[in-house]
């Protein structure tokens, strides 16, 4: 019986992914989405929502999801929706139950976009999330950011240094 082990003595649980391997690749599908965003109007509804109930109809069907908030020690829950349409090109009709009591209806929302839904506005707002941004230093050792757009990479003049982690 061994007395001791270290992490070289046990078998890897995991295999070693590379670019080719399936579990690092994105599985592509033809099935729609919608995120949807909810702001509380912070007089009678708190700011994030939490506690809106929220119907979303799709191609004749329908699904109930719930804002909720909470966590753990420095920690929080998503309260954005990340919801499955399938092969609706739109969510026909989304309806939300805000905290105050009151109750709101959009129409409408296309497929694959991120709507930020406003308490009391009629009309959602599309959102265009902004790409993930790197730090490089240039020749003079200024601090650039650096925007990556997938392929494309939008480079200021100076720029020749290297990544910051």
């Amino acid at each position: 019986m061994p007395t001791s082990t270290t992490m070289a003595d046990r078998p890897r649980l995991q295999p070693q992914c590379r670019a080719d391997c399936p579990l690092a690749q994105r599985t592509e599908t033809n099935n729609a989405w919608v995120r949807l965003e909810f702001i509380g109007d912070g007089k009678k509804s708190n700011r994030n929502a939490i506690g809106a109930r929220v119907e979303i109809e799709a191609a004749a069907n329908g699904r109930t999801r719930f804002i909720i908030g909470g966590g753990s020690y420095l920690s929080a829950s998503e309260r954005r929706l990340l919801v499955g349409l399938g092969t609706a090109d739109r969510a026909d009709r989304v309806a939300v139950l805000w905290p105050s009591g009151r109750k709101q209806e959009f129409a409408n929302l296309a497929a694959r976009r991120w709507w930020r839904l406003h308490e009391g506005q009629d009309q959602p707002e599309s959102v265009v999330p902004k790409p993930p941004a790197t730090k490089k230093i240039n020749s003079l050792g200024e601090i650039k950011v650096v925007r990556n757009w997938g392929l494309f990479h939008e480079r200021r003049s100076g720029d020749d240094g290297k990544e910051i982690p």
